[in-house]
């Protein structure tokens, strides 16, 4: 069952998305606790408590949703809002849902907020002033320089400031498909398409040197994730 809070200092809209919310599970089959709050100061002591919510709704109200964004970097966060504001992107990752709240739109936004909670526990990072949200299998690989940290994803690059043994203790929380094969990357296994013992190929095209000491560690983990993925490919057949 989802965890959600809902934000709104308003009565009538309070009143609008407790019924939207309680048409969800009839609608789309999502079961959903659904807490609401009307002060700042309680919804804020309550993310305090980690794994509180899954998912947090806040009308309007940017300062909130900043706050929230800050204490709790995990939680997927909906913004309600007339429009873009610049404010926007002090709060990502965010996904938002214009006014005048359009029902279809609000469970649409919902279910994405809850379908990215079901299927995988995000990679966040933050470059400048911008955070962002990476689903782990869109990631092919990261590359570090100094401290700078680059993640290689199929559609573009992204940048921000790390230590790469702290990131590899993240990931290893997420998924055993991250493998770090030299000081300087960690890979993707999803994405490997070459892999010889003592460099792999990624799917963009670079070519990797493992380096002695991880080498039998890759092989070990290359391993078990083909055999894993075979066996899941049998499972589908039958």
């Amino acid at each position: 069952m989802l965890k959600v809070a809902v934000y709104c200092s308003n009565p009538s809209v309070a009143g609008m998305l407790r019924r939207y919310m309680a048409e969800l599970d009839k609608v789309h089959g999502l079961q959903c606790k659904t807490d609401y709050y009307d002060s700042r100061e309680r919804l804020v002591w309550e993310m305090d408590t980690p794994g509180m919510y899954d998912i947090v709704i806040v009308y309007r109200e940017w300062d909130v949703a900043s706050i929230l964004r800050q204490r709790a970097e995990h939680i997927n966060l909906v913004m309600i809002a007339p429009g873009i504001n610049k404010r926007l992107y002090d709060i990502q990752p965010c996904y938002q849902i214009y006014e005048p709240v359009n029902l279809g739109n609000f469970y649409k936004v919902i279910c994405s907020a809850a379908g990215g909670h079901d299927r995988y526990p995000g990679m966040s990072f933050q470059f400048g002033k911008v955070r962002y949200m990476l689903n782990p299998h869109e990631i092919i690989y990261f590359e570090n320089d100094r401290r700078k940290i680059d993640v290689v994803s199929e559609t573009r690059r992204y940048t921000f400031y790390g230590n790469m043994s702290d990131l590899e203790s993240r990931l290893k929380l997420m998924s055993r498909d991250f493998v770090r094969i030299q000081e300087s990357y960690i890979v993707n296994l999803e994405y490997v398409r070459e892999y010889s013992g003592t460099w792999v190929c990624m799917a963009d095209g670079r070519q990797i040197n493992i380096s002695a000491g991880r080498r039998a560690d890759m092989k070990s983990r290359y391993e078990e994730y083909m055999c894993d993925r075979a066996i899941h490919t049998l499972e589908d057949r039958c």
